[in-house]
Parts: structure tokens; sequence; C-alpha cells
């Protein structure tokens, strides 16, 4: 992602960054929170001025909340304050260095916050942007940012992601089907099919490909591992992953991945291209995944109560089924 500044910009100090020297919290608080504030002031194409204030203090609370509680909270947990991280580091070089000289905790925390982000997807990424906070961090660290518990986050968790080769992780996933034949592939995609583009599977390679078509014939691109099975067509992409579970039950891989042939007018483009990053890779570790941006209302029927009771035997039936 590049940040594209139409007209000039600037980023304006407001108070103090940090506690000035030898100041003490007030009583009952363990630390202070920064009083600085940031205005970036981009012009839109049609001249208008707009606004976009980046307040410290705001992203030192979410960022000590979500460090804080990771380990523990099970449910409704605070998020980690990606979007202002993400703007941080993507800052020009002038501007960061402003912020560093003016309030480097908010710089700090926004380049190990993202790298956490990238780590599954862009593992390269997150080594880089690792690499600047340690280069930058010294061993005082800012006080009241919680900078120590994400650096022993990447020392505890994950030494181990940065000393691999990566980009020979990627081409031995490619390769690896293609040696030892598709009944090795980690990973299934499945893509219901009718009349819909399928450039976009050239980037699949590492994966078996299963297009179920309702439509007409299906114009691939060159896979290792792609087969092309017709199903008529009754208006429901459902009725392909049906059939795939159906007919492919057992022999699944790890990981199965269930499109529609446009996948982005479905999905985040964004979230679709980490998760086959991180697909290709082997670094995906969650039971289930939506990746469909739209979602539906909860309801219910006598066909979902009957499916529900037949794959979960002796599980109470939910009053409503969601998309999510």
């Amino acid at each position: 992602m590049m940040l594209r500044v139409v007209a000039a910009a600037a980023l304006t100090p407001f108070a103090w960054a940090e506690a000035p020297p030898g100041a003490k919290p007030s009583a009952g608080t363990d630390f202070w929170y920064a009083d600085y504030e940031l205005r970036f002031d981009p012009l839109a194409l049609d001249g208008v001025t707009l606004q976009w204030r980046l307040v410290a203090w705001q992203f030192q609370a979410e960022l000590e909340d979500f460090y804080a509680l990771r380990a523990s909270c099970l449910e409704r947990c605070p998020a980690p304050p990606l979007n202002t991280a993400l703007f941080v580091t993507l800052l020009p070089p002038a501007l960061r260095q402003q912020l560093f000289e003016e309030c480097p905790g908010l710089l700090l925390g926004s380049l190990l916050l993202w790298a956490e982000a990238r780590l599954l997807a862009e593992p390269d990424v997150a080594a880089g942007l690792l690499s600047q906070a340690e280069e930058l961090a010294t061993s005082d660290l800012v006080p009241g940012w919680p900078l120590a518990a994400a650096f022993g986050w990447f020392r505890s968790s994950n030494a181990s992601a940065f000393g691999k080769d990566w980009s020979m992780a990627r081409a031995s996933a490619s390769a690896r089907l293609k040696v030892d034949g598709c009944a090795a592939a980690e990973v299934d995609i499945v893509v219901a099919h009718c009349n819909e583009d399928l450039d976009w599977l050239a980037t699949v390679g590492f994966a078996r490909v299963w297009v179920y078509e309702k439509c007409g014939p299906a114009t691939l691109p060159p896979l290792p591992c792609a087969i092309v099975e017709q199903l008529p067509n009754l208006a429901m992409e459902s009725l392909a992953y049906a059939t795939h579970l159906s007919r492919r039950y057992p022999a699944f891989a790890p990981f199965t991945v269930f499109v529609q042939g446009a996948p982005f007018e479905h999905a985040a483009t964004t979230l679709f291209g980490d998760t086959m990053r991180s697909l290709q890779l082997g670094t995906l570790d969650v039971p289930f995944l939506h990746l469909n941006a739209r979602r539906f209302l909860a309801g219910t029927s006598f066909c979902l109560q009957d499916l529900h009771e037949r794959l979960f035997v002796g599980e109470a039936v939910p009053e409503a089924f969601g998309s999510y």
C-alpha cells in the first residue's frame, strides 16, 4: 500500500510529547500519557482541505490495552489500533524523523504493531519494520508506552520467523506439487465459476484448484493441479461448495478456500491477498477465517436446523444462523 500526498502536507505538534526530565506522574497513576497531536492536511483533488488528526494519548491507551490483555482476553478483546500504525509507518521519511524527535513512542509503537500485523503474510516486511524499531530504540525505552511488551512478544514468540529464507519457502511451496504430485497439496481452492475472468488463479500455483463451472467452458491460466467440473446453474455458489465437500470427502487438503469466480467483488483485496500469501508460506494457523466482506441477516429454517443436527450431533441448535 502506498500513501500518495497530492499537495504539500505538514505535521503540526501541540504541547509536549513526553514528560519533562525529573517529572513524576500524578498520584494514583502509573505513567504519563503523551499530550501530543498531529494534524495532517493533504489537499483533495478539488482543492478541499481534508484535516486528519492523530492524538498520541488515544493511540497510546489503545496500544496499552491491546498488549496488557492479549494473553488473557477470550472475547470482545480490545482491537489493536492498526489504522493509526499503518498511517504512521507510511509517512514520508522527513515527517517520520520529525515524529521520532517529538513523540518517539508514537513512531516506535506503530513500527512494532505493524510489524506484527505483517508477520504471517509478509515476514520480510515485518523483519524490516522490527529492524527499524530496534535501531531507533534506546536501552531506556519511552516511559508510559508498552514498547517492552511489544519487543518481548517478538523475542519470545517469533525469533524463528525472522531466520527463515522466505523466498525459498515461497518457491518450494509452488514446486512441491510438481515434484510430489497433486495429492501433496497443503491448500485446496474451490471456485464457483460463471463466466468470470480466472486470470487471478495464476498467483495460486502452490494450491490444488477445483473449478466448478456452471455457465460454459472455463479458461484457466497454466496451473500444476487444476480440475474443472460441470454443474447445473441453479444460481447458488453454495451448490459448488457442497458438491466439493460431498465428492472429495475425506481427501481434503489441510486448508480449503471456498471462493466465487471473482473473489475481489466479495472479499477485501488486502485480506484475500494476505490470506493467500500466508497459506503459501505455511504461516496461517486458524481453524476458520471469514473472507466475505458482506454480511447477511441472521435467520433460521427447517433445512438449516436439520443440517446442524446432522453435522453437530447432540449439540443444541441455535435460534438463528448468521454468516459469521
